[in-house]
């Protein structure tokens, strides 16, 4: 098991978004986090990485090696492709090589992009940024995804679909939100009761 949660609650503006929630995250797992709009996904993902403070229950993290790629890319616009990817990667606790930030962008598709300023990418060019460090040769054990289909065309979206499938092979979890369906890459559904 490499993530437990017990008696998960989440409020905004005083309001319950969602039941009391316990569930288990364990490696080769794809977990998809369901439920209507404004039912507390998002807030439930990033709550459990401790950046949002309306969130009590018990979370116990079993392994130290994660990485969050929320709704919003949050890239600065006024750097560089790589200079992001290079930073999004240290905020994962990640130190990466000139080869790791290279290889991590052509499988996005963006290696020719790599010296552009950020703010000038598509919205489908952005998301990729911020899942390019999924391709990273030591990618993080565990992952909370924030529906990262959003913006990806076809190709993308099948190529990130692998991706996921192929890192819960390798051992690693996945935890994501998505309105897309799942069916055959999802081990599991994580239904929030509202």
């Amino acid at each position: 098991m490499l993530l437990s949660a017990d008696a998960i609650v989440a409020e905004r503006d005083e309001l319950e978004l969602f039941k009391p929630l316990s569930f288990s995250l364990s490696g080769g797992e794809v977990v998809h986090l369901v439920g209507p709009n404004g039912s507390g996904k998002s807030t439930l993902l990033r709550g459990l990485l401790g950046l949002n403070q309306t969130l009590t229950g018990d979370i116990t993290w079993h392994s130290d090696s994660r990485c969050y790629v929320g709704h919003s890319p949050g890239l600065n616009g006024a750097i560089t492709v790589a200079e992001s990817l290079r930073l999004l990667l240290l905020l994962d606790g990640m130190q990466t090589t000139d080869e790791q930030v290279e290889f991590a962008l052509a499988q996005v598709g963006l290696h020719a992009w790599r010296y552009q300023l950020s703010g000038r990418l598509s919205a489908g060019q952005t998301r990729k940024v911020a899942l390019s460090r999924l391709y990273c040769l030591d990618a993080p054990r565990i992952w909370l995804l924030d529906e990262p289909f959003t913006s990806l065309d076809k190709a993308s979206t099948q190529k990130l679909s692998q991706r996921i499938s192929d890192h819960a092979r390798q051992g690693g979890a996945v935890l994501l939100t998505s309105h897309q369906n799942l069916e055959g890459m999802a081990h599991r559904t994580l239904e929030l009761d509202v």
